[in-house]
């Protein structure tokens, strides 16, 4: 949880909390620049996407920022949000300002995130010279488990390399 001045790592319970990584400022600010959505949780426990919910939470329910490269990747089923060129020409590392920036810029951009008719539940942009993230969205119709749906699309609908990830010209 960011307050703008610090941040708050929860864990499960039982579990001790890690340090954050140096992409936590980069998905802090990729949650607060989307729509939210409300949420319950249903007779088992789990948390479902509601619209008269007792939660408001980000659209956005799980998310990886992956060192791959993808070499093609089905639209109909993950939106790809291509990078803005010309206000980011340039490549980056982890946890820089850059990243921060691109999950605001790429938010905005996105369809699938800013438009609740669309369908697709998965959004993946490229971080250039770098890797890409990639995020599942609270929609209808995803895996009851967060990540599951996201983590399955990795060689079938988005196909990648972890050796090699490709410098756009």
């Amino acid at each position: 949880m960011a307050d703008g001045r610090r941040l708050r790592v929860l864990a499960p319970s039982g579990v001790l909390p890690m340090q954050p990584s140096v992409e936590t400022w980069e998905i802090c600010a990729l949650m607060e620049a989307c729509p939210t959505v409300r949420v319950t949780k249903d007779a088992d426990g789990t948390w479902v996407l509601n619209p008269n919910g007792e939660r408001e939470v980000p659209i956005i329910r799980a998310g990886i920022h992956a060192h791959v490269g993808v070499t093609s990747s089905d639209d109909t089923v993950i939106e790809t949000v291509e990078a803005d060129r010309e206000e980011f020409p340039y490549g980056f590392g982890c946890g820089t300002d850059l990243t921060v920036e691109i999950a605001r810029n790429t938010v905005r951009r996105s369809d699938a995130v800013n438009d609740p008719d669309d369908p697709r539940m998965y959004v993946r942009w490229p971080l250039l010279y770098h890797g890409e993230m990639a995020v599942e969205l609270w929609k209808p119709g995803l895996p009851s488990q967060p990540f599951q749906g996201l983590l399955n699309l990795y060689g079938t609908a988005v196909r990648f390399t972890p050796d090699d990830v490709p410098q756009p010209v």
